[in-house]
């Protein structure tokens, strides 16, 4: 099936073609040395040199990235395309991350942001150094304020001021029943590490296997959680610039929506082949970077991979979306994790959360 523009303005002009992908997760492995409750990878003991799956990265992922890096861009220099080094824990492979970042140097990848997202619990000094040396974009995920309820463990305080000496960096909060205040969520972080760059997701890889407590929020407190994050957007804190971010973005989700367009190209709002390509070292090509469920190969034609993602979205829709009220905004999430035997999982919360978001706004 042939993509055409004008089926695909809901993404942009264009997006169809190879040289808009904007970002490549390359996976690593699912090692990881937590546990976090909400999660499904391999805890592992620390250590630094762990193979990936298949060991030594494929010629021709190699030269996919290469070839990839050196396409037109549509973008200025300062928004360059990500290479995301993915787990697990990728420090955990940092043997291989060393390796491959000085290769693709060598090998003439031009114009890539290299970013590692990261718990931070293995930050050394020797990481610090190259990713400065390297100009590597660090993401640590950092739950906040109740980090431990969530998850088993924490970056220790020396770790903490590690990752405040690398140049490029970006903390990650995850809002869920246990952290569900989201403005004191971006105050403790802006406290806990200055000048640091601040982000905010929320549970939306909820499950059947998602432990009650977070999910399970109580009465009216998403909705105030949300009200209270739109009044420091509106002022002049200092942690105003990265809320009124995250709220932008989901305005032009309501902004760009085409319902008739939506129904034939159901793509979640992370919009896998479309903006991003997930591939492990053979090759594999899987539906995002949070599955191991394999769609094609790096090797087939681009607008074949997503044809094959757009079947199998089509495919997770769940019918009950389609007459949903904030459709327009939640876009079925994430169709991969919310869903029980084609059921949605807890969407009296996602309802909640969205109806919040579009209000305030």
């Amino acid at each position: 099936m042939k993509v055409t523009k004008t089926i695909m303005k809901n993404f942009s002009e264009e997006i169809h073609k190879l040289n808009d992908l904007g970002a490549i997760y390359l996976l690593l492995g699912a090692a990881c040395n937590m546990s976090c409750r909400h999660c499904v990878q391999t805890p592992i003991k620390s250590c630094f040199n762990l193979s990936p799956q298949g060991e030594n990265l494929s010629q021709e992922v190699k030269d996919f990235i290469v070839a990839w890096s050196n396409l037109p861009w549509k973008y200025a220099e300062n928004n360059p395309r990500r290479l995301y080094f993915w787990g697990g824990e990728p420090l955990l492979y940092w043997e291989t991350i060393k390796k491959l970042v000085l290769e693709f140097k060598q090998s003439g990848v031009k114009n890539v942001s290299y970013r590692i997202f990261s718990n931070g619990l293995l930050l050394n000094d020797e990481i610090v150094d190259f990713c400065n040396e390297n100009d590597i974009w660090f993401i640590m995920s950092y739950d906040a304020p109740n980090a431990r309820a969530a998850r088993n463990a924490v970056p220790s305080k020396e770790a903490c001021k590690k990752f405040l000496r690398i140049r490029k960096r970006t903390v990650n909060t995850v809002f869920n029943a246990i952290n569900d205040n989201m403005a004191e969520a971006f105050d403790w972080l802006h406290y806990t590490f200055p000048e640091t760059e601040i982000t905010c997701g929320f549970i939306n890889v909820l499950s059947e296997h998602t432990p009650l407590d977070l999910y399970q929020f109580k009465p009216n407190v998403v909705k105030k959680s949300v009200k209270n994050l739109w009044l420091i957007a509106k002022s002049d804190s200092k942690i105003a610039p990265y809320i009124r971010h995250w709220f932008y973005s989901k305005i032009l989700r309501v902004r760009n929506f085409d319902k008739e367009e939506f129904y034939e190209y159901p793509y979640p709002p992370c919009r896998p082949a479309v903006v991003s390509l997930s591939v492990n070292f053979n090759g594999e090509v899987m539906l995002c970077h949070n599955t191991d469920r394999i769609v094609g190969h790096i090797t087939d034609n681009f607008v074949e991979l997503q044809e094959k993602h757009r079947k199998i979205f089509n495919e997770l829709l769940p019918v009950k979306c389609k007459t949903c009220e904030h459709l327009d905004i939640c876009r079925c999430i994430c169709p991969i994790a919310v869903q029980k035997d084609g059921e949605l999982c807890y969407c009296e919360y996602l309802r909640e959360f969205w109806g919040a978001v579009k209000e305030v706004m």
